[in-house]
């Protein structure tokens, strides 16, 4: 990971990273998703391949391996002993970025509760996300026509905001 960002010119600019709790409204409690890791394999008409994908999972599962990735590579744990581990020693941590993130995460994790996602999850947030984008890059095209026709930016700005965050709001797949 990188800690600058290269400009146009060449020249750099440090990268300041920050890591916040969850905001929780008054009142409210700490809710935490548990997602899956991503990890998945094709079954191969070759044995080999397949039983490597096993073992593989199998070794990145346990308790042990699955703290040192997560710790090299700045995730979460998805073990359950190794995750309060992590999070309850993050002066163990040798990156410094991952280890602001593990502290951060730590006040999380003490006050929240573990929801699961439902099955379809993945395709909820794809049309979430499709449908966003979508809302957004509409407002973006008006935006540029508008201004281009001679409206005030500042005014059109706050009335696409407004309409986005309606359609945001409402928005169903």
């Amino acid at each position: 990971m990188r800690d600058y960002v290269t400009n146009p010119d060449n020249t750099r600019e440090p990268i300041v990273t920050n890591y916040y709790p969850c905001p929780v409204f008054s009142g409210g409690k700490v809710t935490l998703l548990q997602r899956g890791v991503g990890l998945f394999a094709i079954k191969s008409t070759d044995e080999r391949k397949n039983l490597g994908a096993v073992v593989f999972a199998k070794w990145l599962a346990q308790e042990n391996s699955n703290l040192n990735f997560a710790m090299q590579a700045g995730y979460l744990p998805t073990n359950k002993e190794a995750l309060p581990k992590l999070l309850n020693n993050p002066q163990d941590v040798h990156n410094f970025k991952y280890r602001k993130l593990y502290t951060c995460m730590q006040q999380v994790y003490k006050k929240g509760t573990w929801l699961h996602l439902p099955h379809n999850a993945a395709e909820i947030q794809q049309n979430l996300e499709y449908g966003s984008k979508n809302i957004l890059r509409a407002a973006h095209q008006q935006y540029l026509q508008e201004i281009a026709g001679g409206a005030n930016p500042q005014q059109t700005l706050d009335k696409l905001v407004e309409e986005s965050y309606q359609k945001l709001l409402n928005y169903k797949q």
